[in-house]
């Protein structure tokens, strides 16, 4: 597993930034097909977690994790203040991650999966919003609960096909 790069949003400003030497967790330690340090928190807390896929997908699919800070809900369903990016260590149906240095508060957190291998996220890929399961995910960021982060946590949620 190796990281893919970060798309991360902040005050409106857009920066796209490869993973490297910044402190990052390495990738893939403890099992983790995501697992990487927040761009913008520095509170010291980790959000961990695995998603459940409704559909097996290929070892290597490349995958994200999105979280909305705060109670804002964004108008594309897709789009989070920050986008953490990695590939499935196997092939499978499930997404273990695990994101640190952040901030206690109000989180919305999605997982997404180029489940097609075309290197987009797109209609027929896997997709989903905390606390939807792979049987009934939930695909619209006003419906997805908010985690209030005051602790350590680990959470559990579902992807399914994006229609």
């Amino acid at each position: 597993m190796f990281c893919v790069g970060r798309l991360a949003v902040s005050f409106a400003v857009l920066c796209c930034t490869a993973c490297g030497d910044e402190g990052d967790t390495a990738a893939g330690a403890g099992g983790f097909d995501i697992d990487e340090k927040s761009l913008f928190g520095s509170g010291g807390l980790s959000l961990s977690g695995t998603v459940t896929l409704s559909n097996s997908v290929a070892a290597g699919a490349g995958a994200q994790i999105g979280i909305i800070s705060g109670s804002t809900v964004p108008g594309s369903p897709w789009f989070g203040n920050e986008l953490i990016g990695g590939r499935l260590q196997g092939a499978g149906a499930t997404l273990r991650f695990r994101i640190t240095n952040l901030d206690a508060g109000e989180y919305r957190v999605f997982a997404r999966v180029d489940a097609s291998g075309n290197g987009s996220f797109e209609e027929g890929d896997l997709g989903g919003y905390y606390a939807g399961s792979a049987e009934n995910a939930v695909q619209d960021p006003a419906a997805a609960t908010a985690v209030q982060l005051q602790a350590d946590q680990e959470i559990a949620f579902g992807a399914a096909t994006v229609p």
